[in-house]
């Protein structure tokens, strides 16, 4: 993202859609722009570089290592926005991808396999 005012701003990028006021806000993440400045903003959207599947079911938690933080499959928007503006930002966005993979491991802790949240 590019920085295309006359002042500082933070510039923020959010990944898929928002069903329960948490998901949008981890899957985020901003840059702090200063005028004429280009940063290039990365959201990871697994807490860790691999993930289990099928996904472990946590009650209580959000932030568990090994977890998607959003539906990979069900991702259809990214969103930019200026974040806590007070007067009106500029900015340009330019060469937006998707970068890296991510491991997927089996959902097997020793002598139990867990599936959607039972042991089995």
């Amino acid at each position: 993202m590019s920085n295309v005012g006359d002042i500082y701003m933070q510039a923020e990028m959010f990944v898929g859609k928002d069903p329960d006021g948490f998901v949008r806000w981890y899957c985020s993440d901003y840059v702090d722009l200063n005028p004429r400045e280009s940063k290039t903003i990365t959201v990871d959207l697994a807490w860790t570089p691999w993930a289990f599947s099928p996904q472990l079911h946590i009650v209580g938690m959000r932030g568990i290592p090994e977890k998607l933080k959003t539906d990979i499959d069900a991702i259809d928007e990214i969103s930019f926005c200026s974040r806590y503006a007070i007067t009106n930002n500029q900015f340009t966005i330019d060469n937006v991808s998707a970068v890296g993979k991510l491991e997927v491991r089996e959902t097997t802790y020793g002598m139990y396999e867990y599936r959607n949240g039972s042991e089995e």
